[in-house]
């Protein structure tokens, strides 16, 4: 949205400018995604009769246009329709930037749960709003504490200009970026691609009101290869020469060359192979560690052990004790009891 001033910030009565009461302005974002229904219709296309502002149109005209396309905005929005509200707020905004109509903007991008873009553009209305205007809508402060506790400001750096962005759903721009953006915090996957260089993706966790450095490097696909490493044994942990890549599934950006992958996890028997890349190919690979056989592991011949030391136990148990005899000798004077008397 272009930052320009409106020219007449009298356009509309605040009153029925607002889609939202300055009460409502306090209601956490939360109860907005709470009322947001499924979007049934898509962004409707332009109209042949809108169009943006142009040189040498009147002031008064394209104030007009602009409260034609909000009215119509604002009927869609009560009837939850936010994608197409958005559309043509946004589209009322470039005929004449009135900073109002940044604010219903942000009210739909806040009901659609897009509250980096949300809160991007309640910034914009932050700019370029009076004071008298901020000063009427209490709670908007609270409104953007809340946004902030649920997004993310990242800014990603990418080593080669001209590269796509990608958020998840999210095209952020080419890079280098100009400024760090507002995301949904949570997990997402990052996406850096650029024709002629191997493309990179990873999964990002973005802490609310934190931020995140995301920085990318591009290998040339001139220059190197790139290898894809699979497993059906969970937890299996590849390697690469000295480099470790961590569980598998994993890929890497290699020289083209030999390189000995190596595939391992505890209580298996690793798994090796050399492979060699060349430049410009992605190869795929599937190493699976084997799990010993069961004689093979140290326990098993422990617990026989153990069982058959009680099996030799038990048998001694069960043997009948031998009796004790003497020789019938006797040490002299050892009966000291009286002889009988007849």
């Amino acid at each position: 949205m272009s930052p320009a001033r409106s020219p007449t910030l009298g356009l509309f009565c605040l009153s029925s400018f607002f889609l939202t009461s300055p009460a409502h302005a306090q209601a956490p974002a939360e109860e907005a995604r709470a009322w947001t229904s499924p979007v049934t219709h898509a962004t409707a296309a332009p109209d042949a009769a809108d169009h943006d502002a142009e040189d040498g149109v009147a002031d008064a005209d394209r104030e007009a246009r602009a409260l034609q396309l909000k009215d119509r905005a604002d009927e869609l929005f009560r009837t939850r329709e936010y994608v197409r509200a958005l559309e043509l707020y946004e589209r009322a905004h470039r005929i004449f930037p009135d900073a109002r109509l940044l604010y219903n903007a942000g009210r739909s991008l806040q009901a659609l749960g897009r509250y980096g873009d949300a809160l991007q553009t309640f910034l914009e209305f932050q700019r370029e709003a009076p004071e008298e205007l901020r000063a009427q809508l209490h709670g908007f402060d609270a409104l953007l504490e809340d946004l902030r506790g649920r997004v993310c400001e990242v800014r990603v750096g990418v080593n080669e200009p001209g590269a796509t962005i990608t958020l998840g759903s999210e095209v952020l721009g080419e890079s280098p970026l100009s400024a760090p953006r507002f995301v949904n915090a949570g997990e997402v996957r990052l996406r850096v691609s650029k024709d002629g260089y191997f493309p990179v993706e990873k999964n990002v966790v973005l802490r609310g009101g934190g931020t995140a450095s995301l920085d990318v490097v591009l290998e040339s696909q001139a220059r190197h290869g790139k290898l894809i490493v699979l497993s059906k044994v969970p937890g299996t942990t590849i390697s690469v020469g000295d480099l470790v890549l961590g569980q598998a599934p994993t890929e890497v950006v290699l020289p083209p060359g030999t390189h000995r992958v190596l595939a391992r996890k505890r209580e298996h028997d690793d798994a090796s192979t050399q492979v060699v890349l060349e430049a410009g190919q992605e190869r795929t690979i599937t190493l699976n560690p084997a799990a010993p056989a069961l004689y093979e592991r140290w326990w098993f011949w422990a617990g026989v052990g153990v069982v058959a030391a009680g099996t030799v136990v038990t048998i001694l148990a069960l043997q009948p004790s031998s009796p004790s005899y003497t020789d019938g000798d006797f040490t002299p004077s050892a009966i000291s009891a009286p002889l009988v008397s007849f």
